[in-house]
């Protein structure tokens, strides 16, 4: 939660519930009821000890934002088709707040939102030398059990573009998100970058590193808020994923249709259906071509991963469908345009996009 931010999503599907909005915008082997969730893992204790490993903050955001901005630049687009324009100039877009970290407790697969570790830190993400996809994405979440990373609450954003990586090439989509992270950044949090893109290369990663990438992501990508609380914006994921070479679907509309295998998206999900985006998620289809919904956070008792056919996808779908819930911009012109619509409303200079 906590990483909505700015203008520019793109609604999932055509909708008439809000007719002021621009309308730009398979089922696996096991079945959920089979899948063994693991005991939720406390993460109590890791505020406590924050102070023992704060990456560099505004710095760090602006030497990545850069560094991330300008990959997406020489990105292709030259294949996505039609233009897809971001909400229209006279809908108000609703800035983001502190209140909306307040979320339904409930996901849309039918079980409480925990805080909370799916899985050891020390768990494996590599099984006889390669990474078993979908067996990661079941137990992948946005919390860890490092009391030195700080921000698991609000790291939506950073590990939705990792499940992306991961179910587009597994181990290569890894070391590509790693090697756009590179380009300028400081040398303590290269130092960190590093040390996982090593492991990753050696084949002994573990849950824990993809909770350090996430919290490098979004500690280097998310801004703050006025009134409290940090988020990626819409454009900047657009600029994550074309970064890390994850290209954006043709044009919007349900997963199933729109979708090639290994291919997946960003999108704003509205959790409690009141009008603004509050949380990421990720639409796509794995290499094998079911298509799926990944939610970053934790939802034990079930996979973080519903794939479609099951009662979970469909009501993923349903709330997108019933939401003001859109795919993040799919050009580099509407992610732009998204940016500038939000830094218009009055946010840190220092953030600015040139």
């Amino acid at each position: 939660m906590g990483e909505i931010r700015g203008a520019g999503k793109q609604p999932v599907l055509p909708t008439t519930a809000e007719p002021s909005r621009s309308h730009a915008q398979e089922t696996t082997g096991k079945t959920e009821q089979d899948f063994a969730a693991s005991q939720p893992l406390s993460s109590e204790g890791k505020a406590a000890k924050a102070s023992e490993s704060q990456i560099s903050g505004e710095a760090m955001r602006q030497v990545l934002r850069e560094s991330l901005l300008s990959a997406s630049t020489s990105a292709s687009t030259e294949t996505i088709g039609g233009s897809y324009p971001v909400a229209d100039k006279e809908v108000e877009v609703k800035p983001w707040t502190a209140e909306k970290t307040t979320w339904q407790p409930t996901s849309p697969a039918g079980v409480p939102y925990k805080k909370e570790a799916r899985v050891p830190d020390n768990t494996p993400i590599f099984d006889s030398g390669k990474i078993d996809r979908e067996k990661v994405l079941q137990s992948l979440s946005q919390h860890d059990q490092n009391s030195k990373t700080t921000e698991d609450k609000d790291r939506c954003g950073g590990t939705a573009v990792i499940a992306s990586a991961i179910s587009n090439g597994g181990e290569k989509g890894l070391l590509k998100l790693t090697g756009a992270m590179k380009k300028n950044l400081p040398a303590d949090l290269l130092k960190d970058l590093n040390e996982i893109e090593k492991k990753i290369q050696d084949k002994t990663a573990t849950h824990g590193d993809l909770g350090k990438l996430s919290e490098l992501i979004h500690k280097g990508f998310a801004v703050e808020d006025p009134k409290g609380g940090k988020g990626i914006l819409d454009g900047d994921m657009h600029s994550l994923y074309t970064a890390a070479g994850l290209e954006p679907p043709r044009g919007t509309g349900l997963p199933e249709k729109i979708f090639q295998n290994g291919q997946s998206w960003p999108v704003n999900l509205d959790t409690d259906g009141d009008g603004t985006p509050n949380h990421w998620v990720v639409a796509g289809k794995d290499e094998k071509g079911r298509t799926f919904i990944y939610d970053p956070e934790s939802t034990p008792g079930k996979p973080q991963i519903h794939y479609g056919g099951s009662p979970e996808y469909d009501k993923y779908i349903d709330q997108m469908k019933k939401s003001h819930s859109g795919f993040a911009p799919l050009t580099k012109e509407d992610a732009d345009r998204a940016r500038e619509k939000y830094y218009g409303e009055g946010l840190p200079l220092d953030m600015e996009v040139e």
